[in-house]
C-alpha cells in the first residue's frame, strides 16, 4: 500500500476533489499492474498522479475504480490500460477507452468516443458525440446513443432498467451505423444530415 498522505484539494463544485493520495485511497499493486481506488468523486486532469502524457493520448495503468463519479478534464482521450468502474456516472471531455471493461453505476457522456476492448455495462444511459465500440457486448439500463458507429462483436441491449419503466427515448440505439446483434431496444438510424432517422423496432 502505498504510505504517502497529502492534502486533498477541493474543487469549485464541492462535490468533485482533484486526485492527491490520501488515507481514503489506495493503490494496490500485483505484478506490473495498478489497481486505483477512491472513496469519493474524483476529477482527472493533466495534474492527475500516475497519468501519462503519450503522443494523443493520456495513458493509465492498471484499473481505475471510483466508488462515487468521475470527471474527466483532458484535451487528449484517456486510455486506462485495465478496467473502469465507477459507482456513479461518468462524463469525459473528450475520449475514453479501457483495455478491459468499462462499467457505470449511473450514466456515461463522452464528448467524442467511447471504447473498451471487452464489454460496457451501464446502469443509466450512454452518449458520445462521435462512437461508440466495444469487443464484446454493450448493455444499457437506458438509452445507447452517438452521432456515427456503434460496434461491437456480440450482442446490445438499451433500456434494460429496472428502477424504472423503460419506453420510448429510454429504449433508443442511435447513431448513423449500428453494428451489432440488438437483442433489446429500438434502432434508430440517423441520416447524413441528422435531419431524419430510419426506426427498426427490435423484438
Amino acid at each position: 500500500h502505498c504510505g504517502y498522505v497529502a492534502p486533498i484539494d477541493v474543487c469549485e463544485t464541492k462535490q468533485f476533489v482533484k486526485f492527491q493520495p490520501t488515507s481514503h485511497y489506495k493503490i494496490k499493486t500485483g505484478g506490473t499492474k495498478m489497481k486505483m481506488s477512491a472513496q469519493q468523486n474524483i476529477i482527472i486532469d493533466e495534474n492527475y498522479v500516475g497519468l501519462n502524457d503519450v503522443g494523443l493520448n493520456y495513458e493509465l495503468s492498471g484499473d481505475l475504480v471510483v466508488a462515487g463519479s468521475l470527471k474527466i478534464k483532458l484535451i487528449k482521450r484517456l486510455r486506462v490500460s485495465g478496467s473502469i468502474e465507477a459507482g456513479g456516472s461518468i462524463e469525459a471531455e473528450r475520449s475514453i477507452e479501457a483495455g478491459g471493461d468499462i462499467k457505470v453505476g449511473g450514466s456515461i457522456e463522452a464528448e467524442r468516443s467511447i471504447k473498451a476492448v471487452r464489454g460496457i455495462d451501464v446502469k443509466g444511459g450512454i452518449e458520445a458525440g462521435e462512437g461508440i465500440k466495444a469487443g464484446w457486448g454493450i448493455k444499457a439500463g437506458l438509452f445507447l446513443k452517438c452521432k456515427l458507429v456503434i460496434k461491437c462483436a456480440y450482442n446490445i441491449f438499451a433500456g434494460t432498467a429496472i428502477w424504472k419503466k423503460a419506453e420510448g427515448e429510454d429504449m433508443v440505439v442511435e447513431a448513423k451505423l449500428v453494428d451489432g446483434n440488438v437483442k433489446y431496444g429500438t434502432v434508430r438510424l440517423l441520416s447524413e444530415k441528422d435531419e431524419k432517422v430510419k426506426t427498426i423496432p427490435t423484438n
